[in-house]
């Protein structure tokens, strides 16, 4: 698999304008808004590392103790298993990019320090700069884990691509 399936396979969240949430999105009424802010930064910080694939930026978005479930059924179980196995991605498709990420959240739940969310995505990515573009969609389920800090990470991913 390439390293742009993988990176888009895995870290399915938005495109440079921020995540997109549908506003029919179900929250418990009793979710904090600051809960909510913290996630959305998650989101973006994730896109921030996705597009250009940074491995080291991508890390900074997982649990140490994170679980990454791939298409295809290969399990990432730690931080530093995850980056690993993207850094390895990066070396054998060097000139590979993804050039669109497009994901949709549908539900986002929180449940104290831990929350919940499911969505769907499209991304393109091109394997080397003269190759075709090519088109990719997906769901993928998330569960996050909220830090001593204030700040969200990923601590589950599950990934399905059509």
């Amino acid at each position: 698999m390439s390293r742009s399936m993988i990176l888009v396979g895995s870290f399915l969240v938005v495109s440079a304008g921020g995540c997109a949430v549908r506003a029919s999105a179900q929250r418990a009424p009793t979710t904090d808004a600051r809960d909510l802010a913290g996630i959305e930064r998650l989101h973006q910080q994730d896109v921030a590392a996705t597009v250009p694939g940074d491995a080291k930026l991508l890390a900074d978005t997982w649990t140490e103790d994170a679980v990454r479930i791939n298409p295809g059924g290969r399990v990432d179980v730690g931080k530093a298993a995850i980056r690993a196995a993207d850094e390895r991605a990066e070396v054998r498709h060097p000139k590979g990019q993804v050039v669109t990420y497009v994901p949709v959240i549908k539900d986002v739940r929180v449940a104290g320090e831990w929350a919940f969310e499911w969505g769907t995505f499209s991304a393109s990515y091109k394997e080397t700069p003269t190759a075709d573009l090519q088109l990719v969609h997906g769901t993928v389920l998330r569960v996050l884990r909220k830090q001593g800090d204030g700040t969200w990470k990923f601590a589950r991913i599950m990934v399905q691509v059509q």
